[in-house]
């Protein structure tokens, strides 16, 4: 019985001390699933309870690892509604903290556009620093959304859209917009299930 502890105990105290890069294979399969959406169509925002936000608490050493892994931090999804100002702050500093960790690679980005400009308008700003580093998007534009075209300007480093829309969302609006460096465009009605 001892013994048998002793060894769960080796194995246990040993996971923190495998070599970075075995550490690193591991943290990228513990990430969810991109973009995570809801069965209502809703984009599920970060987790303190999913990597690799939860891998940062495990330890020092896997935090650090984490946090200097920025290939870990270039997939986020930003539902933009109304809200608090307060509350749209703290959120703002969180997905402008877990951007800057991505150190300039690629940006995958799933957005959901709600139904006021002010919050697209918000939206802007904060990403207004990566633009030239989204190279993907994910967009889920209400048929309530205002103006939803504002999301679309200016991804000078696009390839590829992915638009889900419903009945009403204006896509001869949002077509206009699209960059010349998109090599991919999917456009999906909301009762259609993402793949």
């Amino acid at each position: 019985m001892r013994r048998k502890n002793a060894r769960n105990l080796a194995f246990t105290n040993g996971v923190p001390y495998l070599p970075t890069e075995i550490l690193c294979k591991i943290f990228h399969i513990c990430l969810p699933k991109f973009p995570e959406v809801t069965e209502d169509g809703e984009l599920m925002v970060p987790s303190v309870l999913e990597a690799p936000i939860l891998l940062t608490g495990v330890c020092r050493r896997w935090r650090e690892i984490a946090v200097g892994t920025p290939s870990l931090w270039c997939k986020l999804s930003l539902p933009t509604y109304s809200e608090e100002e307060e509350e749209w702050q703290q959120r703002a500093l969180g997905y402008d903290l877990w951007l800057k960790r991505s150190q300039g690679y690629p940006l995958s980005l799933a957005l959901y556009c709600y139904d006021d400009s002010d919050s697209l308008a918000k939206l802007r700003v904060l990403l207004q620093p990566y633009i030239n580093q989204i190279s993907s998007l994910y967009v889920n534009i209400g048929c309530d959304a205002d103006k939803p075209e504002l999301i679309l300007t200016d991804f000078t480093m696009l390839q590829e859209l992915i638009m889900c829309t419903g009945g009403g969302a204006p896509l001869a609006k949002l077509i206009r917009h699209i960059p010349s460096t998109l090599r991919s465009l999917h456009v999906r009605r909301f009762d259609q299930k993402t793949s």
